[in-house]
């Protein structure tokens, strides 16, 4: 598993990378992590949730928007990974996830609004490449 954060005009970009696509997805986590600034945060609980899509790249816009969605409205600052796992539903892919987070408090964490689909990159070959694009 490994991440960079990329440079990019007026956003945050990170390309996220994996032996697997659910390795990639962890390092997403990790990647969003670093990002908001809760790297290094102690945990104090796990979330659970799970995400279905049509395909690879929704999944990742999803996967992404509840990261987002965790941080704004559950007051959870995405700290690591615990647990990634996927499951092709036939028409459909679906993740679930457990994630270690910490409550916000008084921290200042980058307020991440959404995941947006622009300079998105998902690729498969000998591994899994993720980019995305989250607008601040």
């Amino acid at each position: 598993m490994t991440y960079t954060v990329l440079d990019h005009v007026a956003d945050v970009k990170f390309r996220a990378e994996g032996d697997t696509l659910a390795e990639a997805l962890s390092s997403v986590v990790e990647a969003f992590a670093e990002i908001t600034g809760a790297d290094d945060m102690e945990p104090t609980a796990t979330h659970d949730f799970s995400v279905e899509s049509e395909n690879v790249e929704a999944l990742l816009f999803d996967f992404l928007d509840r990261l987002v969605l965790l941080q704004d409205v559950e007051d959870a600052a995405v700290v690591s990974v615990e647990e990634i796992s996927l499951h092709d539903m036939g028409d459909a892919l679906a993740v679930k996830a457990t994630v270690n987070v910490a409550d916000i408090g008084e921290r200042g964490l980058l307020d991440i609004k959404a995941p947006t689909y622009s300079d998105m990159v998902v690729e498969e070959d000998d591994g899994w490449l993720l980019e995305a694009v989250l607008d601040v």
